[in-house]
């Protein structure tokens, strides 16, 4: 079987490579250890979200939701189109007949208070945007990009991005059961 190819990158940036370079300021919102508190709250949020049918928003940078066309509802990830310009990023699509669940829109609020034992209101706000900021520079210089978001991950190459859904979100698909990842759902616009 031929490796897919991301598995043939030499390196990788991922979600070390950027914890580390956002933290690169000198204030405590953005110390690493905050933003990694940051990411991992994002990604329970996203991931308990997703698992109750519901789908999300990141405000500057995507939609992740279900697709309510079917017997089987799959999930779909759609690039902000403001941040895919900003950064001259093309996204990889498939043309895909949906109709999008409706997404909960990010709310630092509860993301602070539900899913973090440490982080503020203005922290979360503050390191999600910079996570994603930083995020949309590197992809937009054509860097090879591993990114886990807990619900799947983001992968980006010359300017081209992507999304793979974890397997536990692509229901009726056994051809992938035991599989690290699920096929690519590749899709730009709603």
């Amino acid at each position: 079987e031929e490796p897919c190819p991301w598995q043939l990158w030499m390196h990788i940036y991922g979600n070390n490579e950027l914890l580390s370079d956002a933290a690169r300021a000198n204030s405590p919102l953005f110390s690493e250890a905050s933003l990694c508190e940051t990411l991992f709250a994002l990604s329970n949020w996203a991931i308990v979200k997703m698992e109750r049918g519901q789908g999300v928003s990141i405000p500057g940078f995507a939609r992740i939701t279900w697709n309510l066309k079917g017997e089987i509802h799959r999930p779909l990830f759609f690039f902000d189109d403001a941040f895919l310009r900003e950064h001259g990023i093309t996204p990889q699509i498939v043309k895909e007949e949906s109709d999008p669940a409706s997404c909960d829109t990010l709310d630092f609020a509860d993301l602070a208070r539900n899913y973090s034992e440490i982080l503020s209101k203005e922290a979360a706000a503050a390191g999600v945007g910079r996570l994603f900021r930083r995020l949309g520079q590197v992809m937009g210089q054509g860097v090879q990009v591993l990114i886990d978001l807990g619900v799947g991950r983001v992968y980006s190459n010359n300017l081209e991005a992507f999304f793979v859904f974890d397997p536990r979100f692509c229901p009726g698909e056994p051809e992938f059961e035991g599989r690290r990842e699920a096929p690519p759902i590749l899709v730009g616009r709603p």
